[in-house]
């Protein structure tokens, strides 16, 4: 319907983020189309503890709240595996992951969405 916002995507959609060496947040991707998705950490990545933020505007990202059976921060996290975005996470415009820890190398992490 026209004026109602942005079209739900039937695909899944497949998109990479990075975490810039030194730097412990990735570039944000846009989860509002989507209902689910996960990320997978890369095969070299520095720290076990992840948090998904999301924002509004793309400025200001705040910890997505999570229900009784998610997780956030995802702690114990290790490299090549693949971890679930809180629901939470579609109800805003932009999200990013971030690291507790800073990376020693620019780290590229991928996200799968769909609905």
């Amino acid at each position: 319907m026209p004026g109602l916002g942005w079209t739900i995507e039937r695909a899944p959609r497949i998109r990479t983020v990075t975490i810039a060496s030194g730097g412990v947040n990735s570039t944000s991707f846009e989860p509002g189309r989507f209902a689910k998705g996960v990320f997978q950490l890369p095969s070299a990545i520095t720290g076990t503890e992840f948090t998904v933020e999301y924002s509004i505007d793309g400025t200001t990202f705040t910890q997505v709240p999570v229900n009784a059976v998610e997780s956030n921060p995802i702690t114990s996290a290790a490299a090549s595996r693949t971890y679930r975005l809180p629901k939470a996470t579609f109800a805003a415009r932009y999200a990013r992951i971030v690291a507790t820890t800073a990376q020693g190398a620019a780290r590229t992490i991928t996200v799968i969405m769909s609905t």
